[in-house]
């Protein structure tokens, strides 16, 4: 697929986010006015007032091109509960939800990856009936489960449970544990290729094989893995920041669901798709490069 289509499956998936972000705002019944928490003793009349100095009076199709025109723009509209600008809101939490994904990631990956290589390397290991059980265990604990217990864990252990540390803890445990399987057998189907039992039979190291023939030829599967876990890592923060008390886009998203802000909903939706599409993206764009660099050389 070339590069052109790619980027115009990638934009019509975000507008496909945004859409449907919009038409469930639409179906569900009142508005961000309807409770408005802490303001019952507004009349109905300057309730109504409210919703036409924040356009919830205007016709759907008209409220909706106009935040995309603003968007666009670099302006993504007001928030009704914080009073602030959606941008403002936004972006400094999606850099900590950022920052809490990142290093789960690489905290995940980096023990997942070495297990995963010694694993395929000693299928018959006695070790690796203890491995597949503990991954199991992890497996079957989603991050609704796993959460809870970890705070519960740093609490007894002295900690507050808030920052970095929990968050970061959960993800990588929940996503480590996703990723060692599939990293396993792409790494097993390294091994099993031509060229790698020739490296062996030579008598390559087997440092030097996994390095330099099995993650070098497994990189277009490694890489699609790798953008699979942005989007299991953008859905697990939502939970996972609620429970630490993360200032994160997760929990953003979470609060504007509660509290029916419109502007900052489809704002966090399409935030979270464009990220999870830009990863995919940027993966497969990357691996297309080197497919076309191995049919070149």
């Amino acid at each position: 697929m070339s590069a052109a289509r790619r980027l115009a499956r990638a934009l019509a998936t975000v507008a496909g986010v945004l859409m449907l972000g919009a038409a469930l705002q639409e179906l569900a019944p009142g508005d961000a006015l309807t409770d408005l928490s802490g303001h019952t003793h507004l009349s109905q009349a300057e309730r109504d007032r409210l919703r036409h100095r924040y356009g919830l009076d205007r016709p759907a199709a008209l409220r909706w091109g106009a935040w995309l025109q603003g968007a666009l723009r670099g302006d993504p509209g007001f928030s009704i509960a914080y009073q602030r600008p959606v941008g403002d809101l936004v972006w400094p939490r999606w850099r900590r939800t950022a920052a809490v994904g990142g290093l789960a990631f690489l905290l995940a990956w980096g023990t997942a990856l070495p297990l995963a290589a010694a694993a395929a390397l000693r299928r018959g290991a006695p070790w690796r009936l203890g491995l597949n059980a503990l991954n199991r265990i992890f497996l079957a604990l989603p991050a609704l489960a796993l959460a809870p217990l970890v705070l519960a864990a740093m609490l007894v252990a002295g900690g507050d449970g808030f920052g970095l540390i929990g968050p970061v803890v959960v993800l990588a445990l929940v996503e480590g544990a996703r990723a060692l399987p599939a990293l396993e057998q792409s790494i097993q189907t390294g091994l099993e290729r031509p060229f790698v039992l020739a490296a062996r039979a030579r008598g390559r190291g087997m440092a030097g094989v996994l390095l330099g023939h099995v993650l070098r030829a497994e990189l277009p599967a490694l890489l699609s893995l790798a953008a699979l876990a942005v989007a299991h890592l953008l859905t697990g923060s939502v939970i996972v920041e609620a429970t630490f008390g993360y200032p994160g886009l997760g929990s953003l998203a979470l609060e504007a669901v509660v509290a029916r802000d419109p502007h900052l909903l489809i704002t966090t939706f399409g935030v979270v798709a464009a990220t999870v599409v830009g990863a995919n993206l940027a993966a497969d764009s990357a691996a297309a490069a080197l497919a076309h660099a191995g049919s070149v050389s």
